[in-house]
């Protein structure tokens, strides 16, 4: 479902988005249509997009963009005199690696009207965050980040667009839930991460603002996991609430 909501998406946005260029860089390339009159020529918009294709997430969530550009491109009703490009290029899973590659996006090549990606948090703020230069000003659209800043610093951040749920977003239904089980005392287990840490401090603090105490906010580390659950016993707390990745760790 993730996978066809992300594609749904991209189709949606680079459609509101080529509909609102006016101009092109005269570099553009254009291309016949496959009409057969050929008669048609169309302007090409370049987007510029991330992709760690050393991984199965990265080179498996290609497919689904192309799929995308494709069925826009293969609609007759849209973006009547237009088609979309992607330039792919691999961040490799390396921040450095990824300052390269949007660089290279920005000084050569064809001009890109967006940027599609990247996933890495930490990436995808540098990105993000120079592409919010007024200077700049590159539309910038992720399919996978998840970073409590990206979301809530629109000053830092005004370009960065993101398919995926901040963890941020399910602050009010966990205290909704809580509240309405008459609980007033709960612990939190946080990820064992900086940005985890952030979740657990903002969710400890939106339930204090409740009138719901939070008794513990107990890190869950990769080397030791049950220590987070011994600490908890030993403060007596019944009501956990969890913010951390479903990884090995997790089910320990």
């Amino acid at each position: 479902m993730k996978q066809i909501l992300t594609t749904i998406c991209f189709v949606i946005l680079c459609v509101k988005l080529a509909q609102a260029t006016n101009v092109t860089n005269s570099t553009n390339a254009s291309v016949p249509t496959n009409s057969s009159t050929n008669a048609t020529e169309l302007t090409t918009l370049y987007i510029g997009a991330f992709f760690d294709l050393g991984i199965k997430d990265g080179y498996g969530s290609l497919p689904m963009a192309e799929q995308a550009i494709g069925e826009i491109n293969n609609n007759t009703d849209l973006l009547s005199g237009y088609r979309l490009e992607l330039v792919v290029k691999s961040t490799q899973g390396s921040l450095g690696i990824g300052q390269k590659v949007f660089h290279e996006f920005l000084d050569s090549g064809p001009r890109k009207i967006m940027l599609l990606g990247p996933v890495e948090d930490s990436l995808a703020k540098s990105v993000a965050a120079y592409s919010g230069i007024p200077d700049v000003n590159l539309l910038q659209f992720s399919y996978g980040t998840s970073d409590l800043e990206l979301a809530s610093r629109r000053d830092l951040y005004p370009n960065f667009f993101r398919t995926t749920t901040s963890v941020a977003s399910l602050d009010a239904p966990r205290i909704k839930f809580v509240k309405e089980y008459g609980w007033d005392e709960v612990g939190i287990i946080y990820g064992d991460s900086v940005q985890y840490l952030k979740l657990s401090n903002q969710l400890a603090k939106r339930l204090q603002q409740n009138s719901i105490k939070v008794l513990a906010e107990v890190r869950l580390q990769a080397n030791d996991p049950k220590r987070a659950i011994r600490t908890l016993k030993d403060k007596g707390i019944h009501v956990i609430l969890g913010m951390f990745p479903l990884n090995s760790v997790a089910r320990k």
